[in-house]
Formats: structure tokens, sequence, C-alpha cells
């Protein structure tokens, strides 16, 4: 192989996209590392609470200092 040749070997080779970093995975060893915060023993629940119109507009009013400036 001369220089020539050496420098047009990557030529052939194609651009990795973003599609193959999105779907890859990182090892540590032989254990894959999840990306993001590890999950929880005992995860948190979503719970829905609804209020009486007058008690979201008494709760979201401006507020008022506390002290004079």
């Amino acid at each position: 192989m001369n220089e020539q040749d050496s420098d047009n070997a990557f030529d052939e080779v194609p651009e990795l996209e973003d599609d193959f970093f999105q779907r890859a995975e990182l090892k540590d060893g032989g254990r894959v590392i999840r990306p993001g915060r590890p999950k929880l023993a005992t995860p948190k629940e979503r719970v829905t609470i609804r209020f009486d119109a007058d008690v979201v507009a008494y709760s979201n009013r401006p507020a008022k200092a506390s002290r004079p400036a």
C-alpha cells in the first residue's frame, strides 16, 4: 500500500449518523450503564388533587412584602 492509498483508506468508511449514537450503549466492563438518575427502590407516585377555584385564586395571589423597604 503506498502513501496515496493510505490517504484514501478512510474515504470508504461511512460517517456515523446521530441515530448510531442514540442507539449506542455505554458499558463499564460487561455492565450496561443507563443514562439519567438511578431507579428508586420506592418510586414516588403521581397524585392529582382538585381544589375549588377560590382556593387556587387565593394561593396564586401576589405575595405581600414582609418588611417595608
